[in-house]
């Protein structure tokens, strides 16, 4: 993937554990879902900050949620199916840039 398929500047990317699907984090507000070999869109997920930084997300381990940071210091979590956010984490003072796990626990850092 090139800037110029989304038309918005990539922040990062997450592959799925299959590496059949990856989340793309773009500088609007936005992380898609995507096909890995076609590119099509599956989903989006909308709700979190991010406009200046390159922030983080991740499928759980399980794959049944999505979890961003945030620039506006939350970390967000949205149900992988609907594209609904089920929660917001706060606690960060500055903006959430990274959002991982090792093993089944949730690290977060900004």
């Amino acid at each position: 993937l090139v800037v110029d398929h989304l038309l918005q500047p990539i922040g990062s990317l997450s592959f799925s554990s299959d590496r059949e699907c990856m989340l793309v984090s773009t500088l609007d507000n936005n992380i898609r879902l995507l096909e890995r070999q076609t590119g099509n869109l599956l989903t989006s997920y909308t709700g979190h900050v991010n406009k200046r930084f390159k922030v983080q997300n991740t499928f759980d381990p399980s794959e049944g949620v999505v979890i961003s940071g945030s620039e506006d210091n939350r970390v967000c979590v949205w149900d992988l199916m609907e594209a609904k956010l089920v929660c917001t984490l706060a606690g960060h003072e500055a903006s959430v840039l990274c959002a991982t796990f090792s093993e089944s626990t949730l690290a977060t850092a900004s």
